[in-house]
């Protein structure tokens, strides 16, 4: 089984100072897959992207392009 869940990281940009970045961390069989950090600062968006991604039972080896659709986008 698939399973997508949020993560959050404190991040650090220079002109911004420290802010709170929202990725995925992807199990398979309940062991870590993949984690793509710093997608989004909006917990929520982060939040129904995963929830559409477990529904969906997106491959952890797609995850790099639909995360390229979303931010083409900004749907879910």
């Amino acid at each position: 089984m698939i399973r997508y869940k949020p993560i959050a990281e404190r991040k650090f940009d220079s002109a911004y100072g420290y802010y709170t970045a929202y990725g995925l961390q992807v199990f398979v069989n309940g062991g870590i897959a993949r984690t793509v950090g710093d997608i989004s600062t909006e917990r929520a968006l982060i939040e129904a992207l995963a929830e559409k991604y477990n529904t969906e039972q997106l491959s952890p080896d797609h995850l790099n392009e639909a995360i390229e659709d979303f931010l083409y986008d900004f749907e879910v």
